[in-house]
């Protein structure tokens, strides 16, 4: 019997490629050529690109190999499983429990060769490894039995993540509202094989989102039986660019109101939209406008939130069917003004709404003549459409008019007497517009005597239709004439007090009518007249019947008598200066018949300035009414008082020299009459004044002989101290924290009166100044003690900075792909004036320095703010093995093959796993050279240009395909800026 190994992979973990117990040639015989043998595959179970623990699940085939009945397992028989394998790691079990020999089991049952179950397990471990199994199986009746054995390798370091495909919608597009496509998520795997999956879609984002618009993403996702992820996604936005949908509308059709048109009104069309349902609909013109006559087309439209907008339109039909109005008279009853009746004329108008005031055509005409009896005039008017209005009204002609009667009313006539006037008129007329003339009488007479005052005439006349026509007018007697009146002429009285004067006067009236009348004065005779104030006094006298006759005159009452002036005495008066003095007098009051006490006003007046000598003094009184009285006296100025000196102020006078100094002064009087008294002193201003104290006397006289002494003393003293020469302020460096010495040119003094004096400063030659401002003050005293002193600033600053010591540049090996965590001493910096000064550093020591340089600055600011820096450079390179066989520099491969670029790292960074590794290629040969360009990998589990980790070595399958035969240059870049090169030659 043959045991041979099942070709069918039962797998437990979709993205290893492994083959587990796949056919092959079947072991021998191991009794003899017809025994029962387990056979195993040649290639057996493989495992790569998976995540361990890995588990596969085959069979094992038990064959019948010949007819003979030893060495054989029997039917029935419980077998014997032994597995062995020389790795730990690997583990082989048999499934589902014991193994039974099947019935039928012989050389010509119905069962040849049947199977059982097991299982193999490679556990977590190394990642790399291989190991071979083997199953013996054996019977109570095939004791010794047979082996069969497969191979076990894996290489579990890198899996290919599953290819997503997203379909149905692409990435950054407009769908349509309510057009969006279903979008479809399908997966690819090189070990799991294909499928689909539900795809995840986004709410949707945006201002609109609550309106179904807006931008969406649809996301695919597939994880592969070893863990990996396969993504895809697209972002698409829903928009609306249709706009709104309208309603209909029907066209309207309205009547004209004015020649405007119409206002018409209509229901507006509906929107909807299909993003925002409702939308406002606009119309122009609106609903409710005035539409012109004829057609007139409206616009309706409507926007969505969006900004489309859609439109319809209707028409509007405004036309004339209103004929005009014709406004007419009312009936209208009119007299006949001859026996054929009577003209007529009226007002017809007709106003059209649309064309306005048309012309109207009556029958009668206007000013027609209208007989007796009524007359029908009907009235039309057509507008521009050809709509035909009318109206028509009646005229009656009756005889309703009297005769008119015709007086002449005489004027007024003026009374002659108490009995009144006789007055005469002309006959009064009548003339009726049917009868012609007709006859008048009067209730009274022409010709007769009328009393005063006003009389009523009433004349008639009838004519043959009853109608009675009359007039009226009055006769007027007047009695218009006044009184004659006598008043005297204007009088004029002299003032008796300062009340004025009484004063009397007769006066007489006569009247045509009533004879003798009273006379009446305002103010009456013998009334008391004001003075100077003239006064009108009217008079009048009236008759019975109310004529007044006026008349009037002026009553004056005047002042011509003069104040009298009282007695004047001479006055005498001592000059006060030199125009004389200012004299005061009084004179009292003038007495006056009217004014009582009157004011005297004298020049000059007093306190005038008088010259020295005799003034006369002229006085006059005038009273209100400017009648003036006048008097005189004598004012005599003397001058008897002495000049008087200024004060004489001289102060103590500087020496300028060693015989005192010169010394001027003004000795100056003043005069109550002379304006320049003569002043002599003695020693005279100007003279040499020797140092101390000298009297000086001086003499002041006036023009009038008077004349007075004075005496002061004149002081000469030295209060100048000596000049010290000036020293410029000085800046110096300071030489440590205490400052720095320093030395000047000591300055030399002059003093006016002692020349040259010794000079002494309060810091000595060589002094070491501290930090900051010090002042130094130089002085000399002359030998009065007067000290003259000059001062100096020395100024010591601290402008330097800081000294850095010696450093050197680092260089360490990457422990990370980031880099290395570095530490360093920090570089000592010294100043002069501080001593040791605090060190800042950036990066600072212990920081991880990426790969490549870093510059690393170091500064160290003293207390004057004086800021040193220093810089070094640490660079952070990765260790290496160099490019790893089958690359070798100068190796020639075959062009379109796939090339291992294979490296280690080593040293500190031995451990780094995930070094972001790229691969440039640079064709060097046959000219022109190529430019460096990213190189391309034949595995799907590359990403761009990167080496990928695996086995403890970075690995980039490079594809030759692209290339063409010549030279290149690899150029594999760690990321630490240090060049790796290796030339390679494609054949």
């Amino acid at each position: 019997m043959t045991l041979s190994a099942p070709s069918r992979l039962l797998a437990a973990f979709a993205v290893a490629t492994m083959t587990l117990f796949s056919a092959g040639s079947a072991f021998a015989d191991q009794v003899n050529p017809d025994g029962d043998t387990v056979a195993a595959a040649t290639t057996d179970l493989v495992a790569t690109s998976c995540t361990l623990p890995v588990t596969r699940s085959g069979l094992v085939e038990v064959k019948r190999t010949g007819g003979a009945n030893t060495n054989h397992y029997l039917p029935g028989e419980t077998l014997s499983i032994a597995i062995t394998d020389s790795s730990t790691q690997v583990t082989t079990s048999l499934v589902g429990g014991a193994v039974v020999v099947p019935d039928g089991f012989t050389a010509n049952g119905a069962r040849q060769s049947f199977t059982f179950p097991i299982s193999t397990t490679i556990s977590s471990g190394a990642a790399t490894g291989s190991t071979t199994v083997a199953v013996k199986v054996t019977s109570a009746g095939y004791p010794d039995g047979d082996t069969g054995t497969f191979a076990v390798s894996w290489n579990c370091t890198s899996n290919t993540a599953p290819v997503m495909t997203l379909s149905g919608v692409t990435a950054g597009a407009n769908y349509e509202f309510g057009s969006a496509p279903t979008p479809i998520c399908s997966w690819t795997d090189d070990h799991d094989g294909s499928g689909s999956v539900t795809p995840t879609v986004s709410p949707l984002s945006g201002p609109r989102a609550a309106s179904g618009l807006g931008s969406r993403t649809v996301s695919c996702s597939y994880t592969d039986a070893g863990g990996l992820l396969g993504t895809a996604a697209a972002t698409y936005s829903i928009v609306d660019t249709t706009g709104p949908s309208l309603s209909s509308v029907s066209d309207v059709a309205v009547d004209a109101v004015n020649a405007a048109g119409a206002p018409a009104t209509y229901t507006a069309p509906t929107a909807t939209d299909a993003v925002d349902g409702t939308r406002p609909v606009t119309c122009l013109p609106a609903s409710g406008s005035t539409f012109p006559i004829g057609s007139t087309t409206v616009t309706c439209s409507a926007s969505d939130l969006s900004g489309h907008s859609s439109n319809t339109t209707f028409s509007v039909s405004v036309a004339d069917h209103t004929a005009p109005v014709v406004t007419v008279p009312e009936d209208v009853t009119i007299n006949a003004t001859s026996p054929a009746g009577a003209a007529h004329t009226f007002l017809a108008s007709a106003t059209d709404n649309v064309d306005g005031a048309r012309p109207v055509s009556c029958t009668p005409a206007s000013g027609s003549g209208f007989a007796f009896g009524s007359t029908t005039v009907t009235c039309t008017a057509k507008d521009a459409a050809g709509n035909t209005g009318s109206g028509s009204f009646v005229v009656t002609v009756q005889d309703k008019t009297a005769p008119v009667v015709t007086t002449h009313e005489p004027a007024a006539v003026e009374a002659t007497g108490p009995s009144g006037a006789v007055v005469s008129w002309p006959a009064a007329t009548a003339l009726d517009d049917t009868d012609g003339a007709r006859t008048v009488s009067c209730d009274h007479p022409s010709g007769a005597t009328y009393p005063v005052g006003n009389t009523t005439v009433t004349c008639t006349a009838d004519d043959t239709h009853g109608n009675t026509g009359s007039a009226t007018f009055t006769v007027t007697v007047l009695d218009t004439t006044a009184p004659s009146l006598t008043v005297p002429e204007d009088i004029t009285a002299e003032a008796t007090s300062p009340a004025g004067a009484v004063v009397g006067w007769s006066t007489s009236a006569t009247d045509l009518v009533d004879g003798t009348v009273a006379v009446h004065c305002t103010p009456a005779s013998g009334t008391q007249f004001t003075l100077d104030l003239p006064t009108t006094v009217e008079c009048s006298a009236a008759d019975a019947h109310g004529n007044e006759a006026t008349g009037s005159f002026v009553v004056k009452v005047r002042d011509t008598t003069a104040p009298a002036l009282p007695d004047l005495a001479p006055v005498t008066e001592e000059a006060t200066g030199p125009d004389g003095a200012s004299v005061a007098y009084s004179v009292g009051l003038a007495s006056d018949l009217v004014d009582g006490g009157v004011s005297v006003i004298c020049a000059p007046a007093s306190g005038s300035t008088f010259a020295l000598g005799s003034t006369t003094v002229n006085c006059t009184a005038t009273d209100a009414h400017g009648n003036e009285g006048e008097g005189h006296f004598t004012v005599k100025v003397r001058d008897t008082t002495a000049p008087v000196f200024n004060d004489i102020s001289v102060p103590t006078a500087e020496a300028t020299g060693p015989t005192g100094a010169p010394v001027s002064f003004a000795a100056t009087a003043t005069d109550l009459v002379d304006p320049s008294p003569a002043v002599v002193c003695s020693p005279a201003s100007g003279s040499e004044f020797a140092l101390g104290a000298t009297q000086v006397t001086c003499t002041a006289k006036d023009l009038s002989g008077n004349s007075v002494d004075k005496t002061f003393t004149v002081n000469v003293a030295d209060t100048t101290a000596p000049v010290v020469g000036a020293v410029a302020s000085q800046t110096i460096e300071a030489t440590s924290a205490a400052g720095a010495a320093h030395s000047w040119v000591v300055p030399t003094a002059t003093d006016i009166v002692d020349g040259t004096r010794p000079v002494t400063c309060d810091r000595a030659q060589g002094s070491t100044f501290p930090l900051g401002d010090t002042i130094v003050t130089c002085s000399a005293t002359d030998l009065t003690g007067n000290t003259g002193t000059a001062a100096f600033t020395v100024t010591v600053v601290d402008t330097t900075a800081p000294a850095f010591g010696g450093v050197a540049n680092r260089n360490v090996t990457a422990t990370s792909a980031n880099g290395a965590v570095v530490t360093y001493p920090t570089p000592q910096a010294t100043d002069l004036v501080d001593g040791a000064t605090a060190v800042t550093c950036t990066p600072a020591s212990g920081s991880t320095f990426p790969l490549g340089t870093t510059n690393v600055t170091c500064t160290s600011t003293d207390h004057a703010g004086n800021t040193a820096s220093v810089s070094f450079t640490v660079t952070v390179s990765v260790g290496w093995s160099g490019v790893l066989a089958p690359v070798t520099e100068g190796g020639v491969y075959k062009q379109g093959s796939t090339i291992p670029v294979k490296f280690a790292l080593t040293g500190a960074s031995a451990g780094v796993t995930n070094l972001q590794a790229t691969l440039w290629v640079r064709k060097v040969s046959p000219t022109p050279a190529g430019q460096t360009v990213v190189a391309v990998s034949t595995s799907a589990a590359t990403t761009g240009n990167l080496f990928r980790y695996t086995d403890g070595q970075y690995l980039f399958n490079l594809n030759t395909k692209p290339l063409q035969v010549g030279t290149y240059e690899l150029r594999i870049d760690l990321g630490d800026g240090v060049p790796h090169t290796v030339t390679i030659t494609l054949r």
